[in-house]
């Protein structure tokens, strides 16, 4: 049985560490009022859990951390600063970068920042790095919506790319309840492609997302061509999903649930003839998916806005790829909360999700940012096994307070 981890436990040592975005509010039934922009960094103990969470001082503008991203190498952490509830004026100060110790936990001084800021209403939504870490990709609820600068693991920030000819049309008019603050921004496993979804349809603004090719000598190139049934959706994509082979990318939101692409970075996009309509579970949408590292397991991140559904919030099936085929579900893990226990106060459920699994498949965590009246908690981990499925949950986070969302999460192993 896997116990909490209590401070100063001195038997867990650690070179693990999960990095959390968190907006602090000023009460429980007011979501509005944020408080505290707070990073938080718990120390990870494997077979024991959480530990004592380092609250390191954070300088960003704005009213919340809203994403966190460890580099490929795990020496730098990067943090944005976002809102998707209040707006507030970006204008700099979005984002930030630090070195990172994994053996003491401890963050360097800041990279100075770069000489171009984003100009953003609602800041910077997610930050990625490409694979070789040679850049570093942002998401924004402004235009362009999508930046991307050169990077360096020892000097940090270079010059700004270009931004991309045709930009992510964007559709705005659910700004009011953050449908469109939590664009979801992947890069290709082999760093040549970086997709965005563009998030609520209509009829002028489809596809609902957009891949471009990357180079780091050229920047973005022209947007690939979306497949037929990309540019037939009427509905609601909020993620995507690259398989570890990257040779599929899957689309997750409303109405048709789930969509899977062939993709070929280094061959001209997407195929024309294979995007089956998965239907993993009848939950009115997928908000969320994550691969297991073996590249055969997949975790969907239920949601459902009209509803308060009894399906749990994360779901594991077995998949094969290339092409992408979704196979049976496994058993649903004990201790799993529903749909219906974590929505806002007052409001339909709106779970925003982050999804991590760690490097040897047996740890799955994942974040959910409104919960019913606030409650607790907002991060979760699994045991996991790719034969198995599900293991125990371990204890949660017992630093956690009913005011605090939790917007991302990063691993640093």
């Amino acid at each position: 049985m896997l116990l909490s981890s209590l401070l100063g436990a001195s038997s867990a040592t650690t070179d693990k560490y999960v990095a959390v975005a968190q907006r602090v509010t000023a009460s429980p039934s007011d979501i509005y009022t944020p408080t505290t922009p707070r990073l938080a960094i718990y120390p990870w103990h494997s077979g024991v859990g959480f530990g004592v969470p380092n609250l390191p001082p954070t300088t960003l503008s704005g009213n919340a951390i809203s994403s966190v991203k460890f580099n490929t190498a795990k020496n730098v952490l990067a943090v944005g600063s976002g809102d998707w509830l209040t707006q507030h004026s970006y204008a700099s100060n979005v984002f930030c970068a630090y070195p990172w110790d994994n053996v003491t936990g401890a963050l360097g001084t800041r990279f100075s920042s770069p000489s171009t800021w984003p100009n953003s209403t609602y800041g910077i939504t997610q930050i990625e790095f490409s694979p070789s870490d040679d850049t570093v990709f942002l998401s924004s609820m402004s235009a362009p919506f999508i930046l991307a600068y050169q990077w360096s693991n020892t000097t940090g920030f270079g010059t700004k790319y270009s931004d991309p000819s045709s930009l992510p049309n964007i559709y705005q008019n659910y700004a009011s309840v953050g449908f469109n603050r939590q664009l979801n921004l992947q890069v290709h496993p082999s760093g040549n492609c970086v997709a965005i979804t563009t998030q609520s349809g209509t009829a002028t603004n489809t596809p609902l997302f957009k891949a471009y090719p990357w180079s780091t000598a050229t920047g973005f190139g022209t947007a690939y061509s979306n497949p037929v049934a990309a540019t037939a959706i009427y509905d609601n994509i909020f993620g995507l999903m690259f398989t570890p082979s990257g040779e599929s990318l899957l689309t997750l939101g409303t109405g048709d649930n789930a969509r899977s692409f062939d993709f070929y970075a280094n061959g001209g996009g997407f195929s024309s003839s294979n995007y089956p309509i998965l239907s993993p579970s009848g939950c009115e949408a997928k908000q969320r998916a994550i691969s297991n590292n073996a590249g055969d397991v997949i975790f969907f991140g239920n949601y459902n806005y009209y509803s308060y559904g009894s399906e749990k919030l994360v779901e594991a099936f077995s998949y094969t790829d290339s092409p992408f085929s979704l196979g049976t579900p496994f058993s649903s893990a004990v201790g799993m909360p529903t749909i219906s226990q974590q929505k806002w106060y007052n409001f339909t459920p709106q779970p925003f999700y982050r999804l991590a699994i760690d490097p040897d498949d047996s740890t799955i965590f994942f974040s959910v940012c409104g919960a019913a009246n606030l409650q607790v908690p907002k991060m979760y981990a699994f045991g996991w096994d790719n034969t198995s499925g599900w293991g125990a949950k371990y204890n949660d986070p017992s630093t956690f307070q009913s005011t605090q969302l939790c917007l991302d999460l990063a691993l640093s192993w």
